[in-house]
């Protein structure tokens, strides 16, 4: 079954993105009355998304990554999606406190906290209000509640819903694989994608519910203290989501840049989003194609390349490019790779599929502004 997800999770994740990239540009276009089913539409795009993301953990397709990580920035950097993904009759409140870092899985920990938005959201059908929060509690207070070692601190994370809640028979089974109570809606792998990655992060979940009552799930996580033996700390990816991209009116400067993509629909979109904001774009469909024309550009400005090409691959031309132009902004974009590609390309930024034409917006933005302007990770 692994293997089976594995394999069309590439193509899937570049349909996604061909669906939640159109729906972005149509919605500039449409009148008002329309924006609602096109809204429809990014959000179907974004389940779909999840349920890859789920069936990718369940048949350990991708090798797990632990990083050091804030869950306040996690929250932070996905604030955007969860307010589009819960709709306007649902309100959110945050009570994001410094809570301290700790060692996951960063795509599975973001995809832990969208599932559990979906529950709430999906808890809720005449709108309610879901809470976000975190705080810092010790081991031992931690170890009455969960089956964790209680020595330590942990950080806790509780998304709280006021919805419907659950009978003690659903609530005690709801962490089982593929049981679900939302019928041909649901799949019931989410939550037991999330209870995998606690197990394997050390931490735990658990969730107190009663019908009528709202239910509240309860992350922990064991703190991670600085000097301590982890992986290396990746930032968290950069918000989704924001206003949809239109036409250049914003004095963002004109750039040359080199897209490398081997599926046609894909490069066509990005082509499309790139030129819509005045930048001269050179788009191929080969690794080969790419080194050749970027020889020549001896002012190409920024590479925008998918990781997997039918030759090749998206990395080793970003690095063969850099040889030759050092000052040259990288974008790379996957829907099977992982951020670990961009390991020895100083200041690229990895975009992972599904994604929106503002998601590529925001990432060309970045790289592409001037150095007074630009944060942390550019190389430009």
């Amino acid at each position: 079954r692994g293997q089976v997800a594995g394999s069309i999770v590439h193509d899937f994740n570049n349909l996604l993105t061909l669906i939640a990239g159109y729906a972005g540009i149509v919605r500039a276009e449409v009148a008002p009355s329309a924006q609602a089913g096109i809204d429809e539409i990014a959000a179907a795009a974004e389940r779909a998304a999840a349920l890859v993301a789920q069936l990718q953990t369940l048949g350990r397709t991708q090798q797990a990554a632990p990083r050091v990580l804030d869950p306040a920035d996690v929250l932070e950097a996905n604030a955007a999606v969860i307010e589009r993904i819960v709709g306007r009759a649902i309100e959110i409140r945050w009570d994001r406190r410094d809570a301290g870092l700790v060692v996951v899985d960063p795509d599975r920990f973001e995809q832990l906290v969208l599932n559990l938005t979906l529950n709430a959201r999906d808890a809720m059908p005449e709108g309610g209000t879901v809470t976000f929060s975190l705080e810092r509690e010790p081991g031992a207070t931690v170890a009455q509640r969960h089956d964790v070692a209680a020595r330590g601190d942990y950080v806790v994370l509780r998304v709280a819903d006021t919805g419907v809640g659950m009978d003690e028979t659903t609530r005690l089974r709801c962490f089982e694989p593929l049981f679900t109570t939302k019928g041909l809606k649901g799949n019931g792998l989410g939550l037991t994608a999330a209870r995998r990655l606690m197990h394997d992060s050390a931490g735990s979940i658990t969730v107190d519910s009663a019908p009528g009552q709202g239910s509240t799930f309860e992350v922990v996580l064991p703190v991670h203290l600085e000097g301590t033996a982890a992986p290396t700390a990746v930032p968290v990816e950069a918000a989704r989501g924001g206003a949809d991209t239109g036409d250049v009116s914003d004095g963002r400067r004109a750039a040359t840049i080199l897209v490398v993509e081997d599926d046609p629909a894909q490069r066509r979109l990005v082509e499309r989003v790139l030129a819509r904001l005045g930048h001269t774009v050179i788009a191929v469909g080969s690794a080969s194609e790419a080194l050749a024309r970027g020889a020549d550009l001896e002012g190409l400005d920024l590479l925008v390349s998918d990781v997997v090409l039918g030759e090749g691959s998206g990395d080793a031309v970003a690095r063969q490019l850099r040889a030759a132009l050092p000052d040259l902004a990288v974008i790379l974009v996957s829907g099977t790779a992982r951020a670990d590609v961009l390991a020895g390309i100083e200041g690229a930024i990895f975009l992972p599929k599904p994604f929106l034409p503002s998601d590529l917006v925001s990432a060309v933005d970045t790289l592409l502004a001037p150095p007074r302007q630009r944060g942390v990770g550019s190389n430009r």
